[in-house]
C-alpha cells in the first residue's frame, strides 16, 4: 500500500509532515517516560498539567501518553480527581487540502425565470418614483413662499431687508412733511 510508509506505532498519518509532527512528539513522550518518577503522584501532576498548559501534543501518540498519565493519576490514593483537567483535543488541520463549497456562481444578467425578476423590476421602478419625488420636493420647497428647513435663512433675511428698506422710506418722507411743516410754520408767522 501507497499510504503504509506513514505509519507509526498502529497509527496510519495523512502526509509526511503529520508522520514528522508524530515522530517528535513520540521522541517526547519517550524522554518524558525516562524522566518520570512514577513513585510521586505529585511530580506525575505536575507532568501532566505542564503538557496540557504548553499544548505540546497535538497527534494520537502525546495524547494517548497524556492518557496514560490520567489514568495513572485517577488510580492514585494521593492526588484529588477534581485536581485532573481533560485532556484538550485539537482537531487537526490539514495544511495542503482546501475546503471548496459549492456556491451557485453570481450570474451577471438577471435570469428570465427567476421568479424575483418581477420583484426587483418593481423595486427599481418604485426607487425611480421616489427618487422623482424627492427631487420635486426639494425644487419645491426652495421655490415656496413659506418658510421651511431648506430656505429660511434666505426668506428671513429677505423679509428684513425689505422691512428695513421700508422703515428708512418712510424715515425719509417723515422728516420731508417735518421740513414742510416747519417751512410753513416759519413762513406763515
Amino acid at each position: 500500500m501507497k499510504n503504509e510508509k506513514y505509519t507509526l506505532e498502529g497509527y496510519l498519518f495523512e502526509d509526511e509532515e503529520s508522520l514528522k509532527e508524530a515522530k517528535t512528539e513520540l521522541e517526547g513522550v519517550e524522554y518524558l517516560k525516562k524522566r518520570t518518577n512514577y513513585s510521586n503522584p505529585k511530580n506525575v501532576l505536575n507532568i501532566y498539567k505542564t503538557v496540557i498548559e504548553k499544548k505540546l501534543f497535538k497527534t494520537p501518540i502525546g495524547y494517548e501518553f497524556l492518557k496514560e498519565l490520567q489514568e495513572y493519576l485517577y488510580n492514585s490514593d494521593k492526588i484529588d480527581n477534581e485536581q485532573i483537567e481533560a485532556i484538550p483535543v485539537h482537531a487537526p488541520k490539514s495544511r495542503h487540502r482546501k475546503i471548496k463549497f459549492n456556491l451557485p456562481k453570481i450570474k451577471k444578467s438577471i435570469d428570465k425565470t427567476s421568479p424575483y425578476r418581477a420583484k426587483y423590476i418593481n423595486m427599481i421602478v418604485l426607487n425611480i418614483i421616489f427618487l422623482i419625488f424627492l427631487i420635486l420636493f426639494i425644487v419645491i420647497s426652495n421655490n415656496s413662499k413659506n418658510l421651511n428647513i431648506i430656505n429660511y435663512r434666505t426668506r428671513i433675511n429677505a423679509e428684513y431687508t425689505e422691512k428695513e428698506d421700508n422703515l428708512a422710506r418712510w424715515d425719509e418722507e417723515l422728516k420731508e412733511r417735518e421740513k414742510q411743516l416747519e417751512n410753513l410754520e416759519n413762513g406763515g408767522q
